[in-house]
C-alpha cells in the first residue's frame, strides 16, 4: 500500500497516492521485474469519512464488511441515498 500525506494535511488520502503507485508499476516494468502474479492499482474513493457518514467505503465494500445494498442507502444530509447520487452521475 501506497500512502502519502502532505505536510499539514489532515488525511492522507491525495492525488499523490494514485500518482505513485502508478510510478511504482511504471518503475518495476521498466527494471524488468516479472511478478509471480499480477500486481493491480486499486483506487478507491471515499476512503475518509464522507457525507455519507463513515469512511473506507471502497475499501469495506471490496473486503465484504459492507453489503453493496447497505452502501446504496447509505443518505446524506439531504437525504439523498449514495445509490441515486450514482446514478444521477452515470455510474
Amino acid at each position: 500500500m501506497i500512502r502519502a500525506r502532505a505536510k499539514g494535511a489532515k488525511h492522507a488520502k491525495d492525488k499523490l497516492c494514485e500518482l505513485g503507485a502508478v510510478e511504482a508499476a511504471r518503475t518495476l516494468r521498466a527494471k524488468g521485474f516479472q511478478p509471480e502474479r499480477s500486481l493491480d492499482i486499486i483506487l478507491f474513493t471515499a476512503e475518509e469519512p464522507t457525507r455519507f457518514g463513515p469512511g473506507w467505503l471502497g475499501s469495506r465494500l471490496l473486503g465484504g464488511a459492507l453489503e453493496p445494498a447497505a452502501a446504496a442507502a447509505l443518505e446524506n444530509a439531504d437525504k439523498n441515498t449514495l445509490e441515486i447520487l450514482r446514478t444521477q452521475a452515470g455510474f
